[in-house]
């Protein structure tokens, strides 16, 4: 069992829609995906951090041959 959370990353250029995986999710929310999926209410843990902005490091990688932008958040 791992992350994959749906967040929008924005700054004063724009916004993009991005997915942030295991290791950023744990960071995130302080506890792993298993240890949120067996409490009785996930939710509590979830709802204080939508909306939240928070400062992440991305790492970004252009592929040449397939013209696009992969996105690395730590």
């Amino acid at each position: 069992m791992m992350y994959q959370i749906i967040a929008t990353v924005s700054d004063n250029t724009g916004s993009i829609a991005a997915v942030i995986f295991d290791r950023a999710g744990k960071q995130l929310l302080g506890k792993t995906c298993e240890e949120l999926a067996s409490t009785e209410d996930s939710m509590k843990t979830l709802y204080p951090v939508m909306g939240k902005e928070v400062v992440m490091c991305i790492h970004l990688h252009y592929d040449r041959r397939t013209r696009t932008m992969k996105c690395v958040v730590n």
